[in-house]
């Protein structure tokens, strides 16, 4: 068997990337922050829950990792810092496999302050697509508009949380296809759409089609800056690195 690849994942990319290690003969073993994550996950060997640096570092240690593969998601900011310091910690190469480069236009925000304030000066019904970790923004805000969440007890938590009118809440799991986005937005009576730039993994393009055509705005977040010397977004090109990397790498 090849080497062991400690995996940080939770994403679509994830899945594929284990996948693919695990038929060519790698042994993965995948670190997700929640439940729901594990049981999306193809890795037999999955963990879940919350881990610093420091714990994922340990964690690596303990399955012999000799490469930490980064497959958070492109917004998971904090969970990449930790992820790279881990690979620092445990003195492991570190790579991160991301969905195609993000796209760029008009409409699209440079952060959630941004987005926060565009709808501000705007006005109207949003209805908001963005999980819940930043919705407290929006709703600090004051703004006018519906959300669209995964159906687990710690999103509903949230909203319940931040008093949004159960009324202006969809609780549905993706993906979601064009017909079903486009329901969602008559359902809500939105006038613009917020979005975060996820990809087609995320559902991106559905939901600028059934804005489109059901003639209303969109505002997309802009994903965060990837570091490029590390970031990858071919699968075959992703392999080909880690076999450069883990042929200079000693077995430990």
């Amino acid at each position: 068997m090849k080497p062991t690849v400690y995996l940080i994942g939770g994403t679509t990319e994830a899945n594929v990337a284990a996948s693919r290690l695990l038929a060519d003969g790698y042994r993965v073993v995948t670190s997700v922050a929640t439940g729901h994550g594990r049981r999306l996950a193809v890795a037999t060997e999955t963990d879940a829950g919350r881990k610093d640096a420091a714990a994922m570092a340990a964690h690596a240690a303990e399955a012999r990792a000799r490469l930490l593969l980064d497959c958070s998601h492109p917004f998971a900011t904090g969970a990449r810092h930790e992820a790279r310091r881990a690979a620092e910690l445990a003195h492991i190469p570190y790579l991160r496999f991301c969905r195609p480069a993000p796209a760029a236009g008009k409409d699209f925000a440079g952060g959630w302050e941004e987005a926060v304030k565009r709808l501000r000066q705007r006005g109207g019904r949003a209805l908001l697509t963005i999980g819940v970790r930043h919705l407290h923004l929006f709703a600090a805000a004051g703004l006018d508009f519906a959300v669209r969440v995964l159906p687990l007890e710690e999103s509903l938590a949230e909203c319940r949380r931040l008093q949004i009118d159960p009324r202006d809440i969809i609780a549905a799991h993706p993906p979601h296809s064009e017909d079903f986005n486009r329901a969602c937005i008559r359902h809500t009576r939105a006038d613009i759409l917020v979005t975060k730039d996820s990809g087609a993994a995320g559902g991106l393009p559905e939901k600028l089609a059934a804005a489109r055509k059901e003639g209303i705005e969109t505002l997309v977040i802009a994903r965060p800056p990837e570091r490029e010397h590390v970031s990858l977004y071919d699968l075959d090109e992703l392999l080909d690195r880690m076999e450069l990397i883990l042929a200079d790498e000693p077995d430990r």
